[in-house]
């Protein structure tokens, strides 16, 4: 019991002490720059959070800037709010991508003062190289696993049967002689494969990290398991994207991702994904009707981040 309690004595006064320096660390930054506005990507975040409590006091404009995907089930509002950090409970501003992600936020009772339609930057910086775009017999899957932070990431069962569902991709993409590229999620959360993967397919390129733009600029479909903003990204460079519905998706598949992919169960992955590769009609079906859902649903596409910035410069 004594070297336990030591330990947690030690670690949360380090904790404690680190804590301490970033606050002031922080509040030495705002008040030698004189800001006038900061934004912020979540207000979960532990430096998020010092931020937020200082700008209030200093009267610094709080913006949220909208980075990821909005879970729209009435189930996750809890969610958004307190893990994802995505609605502006404390932020004065909340800039979002488009009209679908505005009705999401509105249901969560936020005022609509708040929210202001401005785009996606970061499709921006993809848009413009669109016509880098290469042709490859490359297939990229977007891995999103059961997370520790619900859950099913605790549950072996689950995990289990994503690795099943994560093989069943890997056998069907190299039957039809493609090279497979697998981009795991950054989140640390998320549990590493087991070894029996990488033995049994150890052609296939498996990633944690790297620049997700030079992996969709090379690949020619994208397979999606779990919600990721880069399917976004990979629609806006009129790649065909296929989302498989999973039960670790504890919130489900939002609409803006059912809308606009070609939306499958594993047990009917091999034809759709045969289809994409063989029929050349579907394959351009499947991205016009992507393009049809981003231009309805994203504002200010390749010009977003210009205007977000005429904006701050509007709050000097």
């Amino acid at each position: 019991w004594l070297p336990l309690k030591l330990f947690l004595n030690h670690f949360f006064i380090k904790k404690l002490v680190n804590s301490i320096y970033e606050i002031e660390f922080a509040k030495k930054f705002l008040l030698d720059n004189k800001l006038s506005s900061i934004i912020i990507l979540s207000e979960s975040g532990f430096t998020e959070q010092i931020m937020i409590k200082l700008a209030k006091k200093f009267s610094i404009k709080i913006i949220l800037l909208q980075h990821g995907v909005m879970l729209d089930k009435s189930s996750a509002e809890q969610y958004n709010k307190i893990i994802g950090g995505n609605i502006p409970v404390d932020s004065d501003k909340f800039f979002v991508w488009g009209n679908t992600s505005a009705e999401c936020v509105l249901q969560s009772k936020c005022s609509s003062d708040k929210i202001e339609i401005k785009g996606s930057p970061n499709l921006d910086r993809i848009f413009q190289q669109r016509n880098a775009v290469k042709k490859s017999d490359c297939v990229l899957l977007l891995a999103t696993g059961p997370r520790n932070q619900q859950y099913v990431g605790h549950n072996v069962f689950e995990w289990n049967k994503y690795e099943n569902l994560i093989k069943k991709i890997c056998t069907v993409v190299n039957n039809h002689n493609l090279k497979l590229i697998i981009k795991r999620h950054p989140d640390m959360a998320e549990s590493d494969f087991s070894k029996n993967i990488f033995d049994k397919f150890s052609n296939v390129t498996i990633l944690k990290h790297g620049e997700i733009s030079d992996l969709l600029l090379k690949s020619k479909i994208i397979i999606s398991v779990g919600v990721s903003s880069s399917i976004f990204e990979a629609q806006i460079l009129e790649k065909p994207v296929i989302s498989l519905v999973v039960d670790h998706d504890v919130y489900g598949i939002p609409k803006s991702v059912s809308q606009s992919c070609l939306e499958t169960k594993i047990d009917d992955f091999e034809p759709n994904f045969s289809k994409l590769v063989k029929n050349n009609q579907f394959y351009q079906k499947t991205v016009q009707n992507a393009n049809h859902f981003m231009r309805k649903n994203f504002n200010n596409i390749g010009k977003s981040s210009q205007i977000i910035l005429e904006d701050l410069i509007e709050f000097e």
